[in-house]
């Protein structure tokens, strides 16, 4: 940036460019750091493909025991229609003041949207010291506005909850975070707003779904739980090997 030139509109050409002084390691320390590298990606690489398997593998248990079959004009006996506020708890996000944000990790980590999104879970990447509505560990969380309405992913601690998302919960959580994800694209039909789309609570709470007997549901969650706990564990596997691909990388400016 300091070779930059010009008042009213920088700039920087290829030769000046390539007149910088960069620090370039030894090309065997490059090489190393190559190795090293490509080591930890194909192991996030593995654990994304596993990820994807154990996904897949719950969503085939839930259309198998709540899609596949059902008749709704003849529902089995203690099943009935009802809507997503019958079953699951919503709550809006609502933003912070601005200033009370920060980087330091004062307060309670924040959570306005995509941003804060990983794969699977939450990540801090900002907390405030103002919070207005929260949302508890395992929750979904569902982006409510803009170009990224329905985007998802689960809370991996209690967050201070922003404008741009809600929090969505249940007493069978594992069946829910399922039952979003299968009628997703039926929910966001009901999405407003052509320049920011947006959805409501009432809209996500009116959304009809198919509510099964409390045994049928309690099964379901032992038989997920597991599926569940690997996604996680290999989920947070990937954010540490993230952290230390970043500071094998920082070793090239040594």
């Amino acid at each position: 940036r300091f070779k930059s030139h010009g008042s009213a509109r920088e700039t920087f050409d290829w030769d000046e460019m390539c007149e910088i002084m960069l620090p370039i390691p030894d090309i065997n320390l490059q090489q190393q750091i190559v190795k090293e590298y490509n080591i930890i990606q194909n192991r996030i690489s593995l654990n994304n493909q596993l990820i994807t398997k154990l996904e897949e593998t719950a969503q085939a248990i839930y259309k198998q025991w709540f899609v596949e079959g059902i008749d709704l004009e003849n529902l089995p006996k203690g099943w009935k229609i009802g809507t997503l506020s019958d079953i699951a708890t919503i709550i809006m996000g609502q933003s912070p003041e601005g200033e009370s944000y920060n980087v330091n990790g004062e307060g309670c980590p924040l959570i306005n949207g995509p941003v804060e999104f990983g794969e699977y879970f939450t990540i801090k990447t900002k907390w405030t010291t103002e919070p207005k509505k929260y949302c508890k560990k395992g929750d979904l969380i569902f982006c409510v506005r803009g170009s990224t309405v329905g985007k998802n992913v689960i809370a991996d601690d209690r967050y201070a909850i922003g404008r741009g998302v809600c929090a969505i919960s249940a007493e069978y959580q594992l069946h829910l975070i399922q039952l979003i994800k299968t009628n997703l694209n039926e929910i966001l039909k009901d999405v407003t707003g052509s320049t920011f789309p947006n959805i409501d609570r009432a809209t996500l709470g009116n959304y009809p779904v198919l509510i099964s007997t409390e045994d049928k549901l309690k099964d379901f969650e032992h038989k997920t739980k597991p599926i569940f706990e690997m996604i996680e564990i290999k989920a947070n596997e990937n954010q540490k090997l993230s952290e230390l691909k970043d500071l094998l990388l920082a070793k090239m400016t040594r």
